[in-house]
């Protein structure tokens, strides 16, 4: 195994920026946690882009360097049983425009797609047929559209990991 694999799969959940605080609320719960959104930051763009390298997402590096991306963290128990002792996790990334990337095909009208979680954070990205582009961090809906506002309340990102 490589030492840039290795490197990830030893990753400290303790010292990981971006997952701050997930350890302690998994412990306290038993939920999965889903963090606010971070974007790679400079100091750590050389490791980040070790770990993409050995990744699904090697193909497509520098636009992910450059997007913002949420860590989900899975709680891993000793048994399935009452009295389940919490042992361990697992943790993955959403890349947002990966996530968004091929959902619609060219045929569908071009949508603008706000995000916003309980971190007080809001992005946006445009989704043209297959294509999906970040905006940024704010709201790019089109507020004359009352439609749009109304259907802009409808998913709750966080159900889908309950």
């Amino acid at each position: 195994i490589s030492v840039q694999k290795q490197a990830l799969l030893n990753m400290d959940f303790s010292t990981t920026l971006a997952l701050n605080g997930a350890l302690e609320i998994m412990q306290m719960t038993g939920e999965a946690v889903m963090n606010g959104v971070s974007f790679p930051v400079p100091e750590a763009l050389d490791m980040f882009r070790l770990n993409l390298e050995v990744g699904q997402f090697r193909h497509d590096i520098s636009r992910v360097l450059r997007e913002p991306f949420t860590f989900i963290a899975y709680p891993i128990f000793d048994s399935f049983f009452e009295g389940k002792k919490f042992v361990g996790a697992l943790a993955t990334n959403i890349y947002w425009s990966s996530f968004f990337e091929d959902l619609l095909d060219s045929t569908t009208m071009d949508i603008v797609c706000v995000l916003r979680n309980s971190f007080n954070q809001t992005f946006s990205f445009e989704l043209r047929g297959p294509n999906a582009t970040f905006l940024g961090t704010f709201d790019g809906h089109d507020t004359s559209n009352v439609e749009v506002e109304e259907l802009g309340r409808v998913a709750d990102v966080n159900s889908y990991i309950e």
